[in-house]
């Protein structure tokens, strides 16, 4: 089953700001855009993006929502996996944008606030009407900027487990608060992973930054994959050693059979 996005062709790394060299405000979004603007300057790279956490690495924080008034009540009894994004991160995994925008650059503090949904909670708190343009409470009931406003919805994603469903997701602007810690998807055309140009442009920026995680997605995606691969692979076993004892237990008595038999057949082949 697809996950919600293409992992083919996609590399994926994780930047670690130290705060010691990172405090004013914007530092880790100027970061962010220089880098970009290297990495798209790299041959074969398409699409660049950032997320505060890559899909199929944990669960991640938990963004409580309200959509009626029990929810409204009793905040925090229905939550979906919260994430930070950088406008072109939708484009750069291959997410499918069903309704409305994804964010800009303009989505920032200074703005109000603004979100994307998954189509799941879409169709949970908004089953009879258009979820773009709509508001969604974000936040507890009374306080100031409680609500947002849904811009965009996209497909969802199996961003835990590629065999269940286990939350929706609600995506915020990273432009309106830029984590010193972030990941970064970086498309390709298909050629050769480049994972030396990607270093050099970020020992360019800083030969101190730490970076973890240079991989592939479809190697996260394998090892999300790798529980089912096994219990597939035991199930055939299994079946084929019950295969293996039904065939010997039919010989045996077909065998026993024919050897309690022998002096009858051999009478009758005699007359």
């Amino acid at each position: 089953m697809r996950p919600g996005f293409e992992p083919n062709g996609l590399l994926t790394f994780r930047v670690s700001l130290p705060f010691a060299n990172y405090r004013a405000p914007d530092a880790a979004k100027n970061l962010y855009e220089s880098l970009r603007a290297r990495l798209l300057a790299i041959p074969g790279v398409t699409a660049v993006g950032g997320i505060s956490q890559l899909p199929l690495t944990g669960s991640g924080p938990l963004s409580p929502y309200a959509y009626n008034e029990a929810t409204a009540r009793n905040w925090e009894s229905v939550t979906a996996d919260g994430r930070f994004i950088s406008p072109d991160y939708f484009a750069t995994m291959g997410t499918k944008l069903v309704a409305g925008r994804t964010f800009t650059t303009d989505d920032d503090a200074k703005h109000p606030p603004v979100i994307v949904i998954d189509e799941s909670i879409a169709k949970q708190a908004f089953p009879n009407g258009e979820a773009v343009g709509r508001q969604l409470q974000v936040g507890p009931t009374g306080d100031p900027g409680a609500f947002a406003t849904v811009v965009g919805v996209v497909q969802h994603m199996r961003i835990h487990d590629l065999g269940d469903d286990v939350r929706g997701q609600i995506y915020n602007s990273s432009y309106a608060a830029f984590s010193r810690n972030f990941a970064v998807v970086v498309r390709t055309d298909g050629r050769a992973y480049p994972i030396a140009a990607v270093r050099k442009a970020v020992a360019e920026l800083d030969p101190n930054l730490p970076v973890s995680g240079l991989r592939p997605m479809r190697e996260l995606v394998d090892d999300a994959l790798a529980p089912a691969r096994f219990s597939l692979l035991l199930m055939e076993g299994l079946g084929s050693l019950a295969l293996f004892l039904a065939l010997i237990g039919v010989y045996g008595v077909i065998s026993f059979s024919v050897a309690q038999r022998t002096r009858e057949l051999c009478v009758r082949t005699a007359l």
